[in-house]
């Protein structure tokens, strides 16, 4: 969503947007872009001169203030904007979560290391090779030669080892190293995605018991709020419950994120017109928002839910250095109005009442 863990093969987090605003920005012949955080009234609440501010998570915001060319001030804030946390060996990663049960993850550029600190600062987990933020209690990392990263997906939940995967706890000890499998995601609501290259799609638990649930889907997503979205051999695409039993039942969707909520967006193609439109459905399938003209959407959060649309007066053009936001951001309300205009360069989601926003 970021985050943001949507179907097993798709990046469409909010997390991983930041990760491409933040590439887009690094150009030193581009115009620094503006970070604000704002109320759902759209009113700008902080401004620091942030050239980066992700989400709050358990209460804080991971942003970056500039300090020259090429250096830059990386901090934890509170609510009221105050730093709570300056990082002084580390950065953390631009498609990170943030804090998830009381451990940011952070990484080391000399050496390239990752690691866990907890809100006071002090590193807790050390040494890593490489680590992805802790979801439902655990973190998947690696830190040794029998454990090495071979290939990871551009994505916060898809990771691919030549060792195999291994699940630490809050406390860096390793919990979990299931054998065997391909990929595998996060845990999510006590189950992980695995998959078998060649084979199928399964759940594992965190005992590493198998769930058999996958042989008539091609792609399974995580759960969320009881429910996962489940891929069939003709393409469609409907949710499961956790006795594996068809909730909503397969329909003609190009795609289908998380529930949120109690909504999902959801994918789909006008027949009309052959374009691809997003509507949001409730957990009966009906579609109570009705599909609109949006590039991406994201899941809903405190209410709202961020949209973003082409920027008309842009020419999309990677070799011209001022389209660095190609796409504007807004908000919509659960009735699908636009509450908040579509005008931003970049939007995240609201978290204890604030959103960051790029004002353009």
């Amino acid at each position: 969503m970021i985050n943001h863990q949507k179907s097993f093969f798709k990046v469409l987090s909010g997390f991983c947007l930041m990760l491409l605003v933040a590439l887009m920005m690094n150009s030193c012949t581009r115009k620094d872009p503006r970070y604000v955080f704002i109320n759902k009234k759209g009113d700008i609440v902080l401004d620091d001169h942030y050239n980066f501010a992700n989400i709050f998570s358990e209460g804080l915001a991971y942003i970056e203030i500039k300090v020259n060319k090429h250096e830059f001030k990386s901090c934890f804030i509170d609510r009221t904007g105050k730093i709570v946390l300056e990082l002084k060996k580390g950065k953390l990663e631009k498609y990170s979560k943030g804090f998830s049960g009381g451990r940011a993850l952070i990484k080391s550029w000399e050496p390239f290391k990752y690691k866990f600190i907890n809100k006071a600062g002090k590193t807790v987990i050390d040494s890593l090779d490489r680590a992805w933020d802790f979801s439902d209690g655990l973190a998947n990392v690696t830190f040794n030669k029998t454990n090495k990263l071979s290939y990871s997906y551009a994505g916060d939940s898809l990771l691919t080892f030549t060792g195999g995967f291994v699940f630490i706890d809050t406390m860096g000890k390793i919990v979990l190293n299931p054998k065997g499998y391909t990929n595998i995601s996060n845990f999510a609501e006590g189950l992980a995605v695995a998959y078998i290259w060649g084979e199928k799609f399964t759940y594992i638990d965190k005992t590493d018991k198998t769930m058999m649930v996958g042989e008539d889907y091609i792609n399974l997503s995580t759960f969320s709020e009881g429910l996962a979205g489940v891929q069939t051999k003709d393409g469609q695409w409907g949710y499961i419950d956790k006795t594996w039993k068809m909730i909503i039942k397969p329909q003609e969707f190009e795609d289908e994120g998380l529930f949120s909520e109690g909504l999902a967006w959801v994918e789909v193609k006008d027949k009309t017109t052959n374009e691809m439109k997003f509507g949001y459905i409730d957990k009966t399938g009906k579609m109570v928002i009705k599909p609109e003209k949006y590039s991406q959407v994201g899941d809903f959060s405190e209410g709202l839910a961020w949209v973003n649309i082409k920027d008309s007066t842009k020419n999309n053009n990677p070799d011209n250095d001022n389209d660095e936001f190609p796409v504007k951001y807004g908000f919509i309300d659960k009735t699908g109005k636009v509450v908040l205009n579509i005008q931003y360069g970049f939007a995240g989601d609201f978290k204890n009442g604030l959103a960051p926003v790029v004002i353009k």
